[in-house]
């Protein structure tokens, strides 16, 4: 199966790319180009099953497509300013669900104060959302690539939130698991306060779709760069759904769905005045580690173990049945602890 790089390695190479586009691909949560003379942010992504959002509360799936959407503007250090998507429902969706999914999009939206331009709509078995958002830089772009040895990691928040979502539609009701059921998902965090303290403090930034440890493992190989992990702030919620399911906690930093916080880095020199200014707009950003100068020095301190990133190579897509992939990413965490 052809890995996520391979496929956009190919696609840019037969798609023509002209004077518009300003960003390098993959260099970028949002794309960068240029429009009448002003720099334009441009992000689209698709959600479906595959993502493992819970889709039994129809608002909080709303909620959390829009959000994933639009965080990879605020990523690249932008105000979003306009959302379009391509809903395609499911079978099984009615007038009171799509209100509901609706009314969650639209909270999101009035959070940003985005407008919503329209799209397209269809029907299938499985429900498909396609979100595009547009967007514009507060001042030069921020992407994935800047960060140097020593720069200091930060989150937007804690993480566990994407992986116990993927646990509750996965295993939720499922026998020991039914506890699991009266939980709600976890709804993604908005973040348009973080846009100008990225813009000021980043070096660099991505939002951490793919789950944490592809995140700072995307990070690290972009700027040709090692890791020190040393402190990983988990959502209580998170840890609960991992001890019913007799699965290991480390799971909710190595398996792959994410949350949308933000993860990025800033110079040594530049973290008090980012905490200072993070403190006057409500911000609380957490500190996980730093960035190192060896490309193969990939710790992560969990508890009582560290574990080695590099010999981390289980890819989530690289299977059909999502429980076989944590399945394997178990084992390895059982070896590796």
């Amino acid at each position: 199966m052809l890995s996520e790089e391979e496929v956009i390695s190919v696609v840019n190479d037969c798609l023509p790319s002209g004077k518009g586009r300003i960003s390098i691909p993959f260099s970028h949560d949002a794309e960068v180009c240029s429009f009448t003379g002003d720099r334009l942010l441009f992000s689209t992504d698709e959600f479906s099953d595959e993502d493992l959002f819970p889709d039994e509360n129809p608002f909080a799936l709303g909620w959390n497509i829009a959000a994933g959407a639009i965080s990879d503007i605020i990523a690249t250090g932008g105000i979003p300013e306009y959302y379009a998507h391509a809903l395609t429902i499911g079978r099984n969706w009615d007038i009171p669900y799509l209100k509901k999914f609706c009314n969650g999009v639209a909270q999101v939206l009035s959070r940003y104060d985005v407008t919503f331009i329209g799209g397209d709509t269809g029907k299938a078995e499985n429900y498909r959302c396609t979100s595009s958002v547009i967007g514009k830089p507060i001042g030069n772009s921020i992407g994935r690539v800047g960060a140097s040895a020593s720069d200091l990691i930060f989150s937007s928040g804690r993480f566990g939130g994407g992986n116990f979502n993927a646990a509750l539609s996965l295993f939720g009701g499922n026998g020991p698991a039914v506890k699991l059921a009266n939980l709600n998902a976890v709804k993604f965090s908005t973040l348009p306060l973080y846009a100008s303290l990225i813009m000021q403090f980043a070096s660099s930034c991505i939002d951490t779709s793919d789950g944490l440890f592809l995140s700072v493992e995307t990070l690290a190989g972009q700027n040709n760069l090692g890791y020190s992990i040393e402190k990983i702030p988990l959502l209580k919620r998170g840890i609960v759904a991992a001890k019913v399911l007799s699965l290991p906690v480390p799971l909710l930093f190595f398996a792959e769905c994410g949350e949308y916080e933000l993860l990025f880095t800033v110079s040594p020199e530049n973290v008090q005045a980012m905490k200072a200014a993070a403190q006057k707009l409500g911000c609380s950003p957490l500190c996980l580690g730093k960035m190192m100068a060896k490309y193969d020095e990939r710790k992560i301190r969990f508890g009582a173990s560290t574990f080695n990133g590099t010999s981390m190579n289980i890819y989530g897509r690289d299977f059909i049945d999502p429980k076989d992939y944590l399945k394997e990413v178990t084992k390895w965490i059982t070896i590796n602890q």
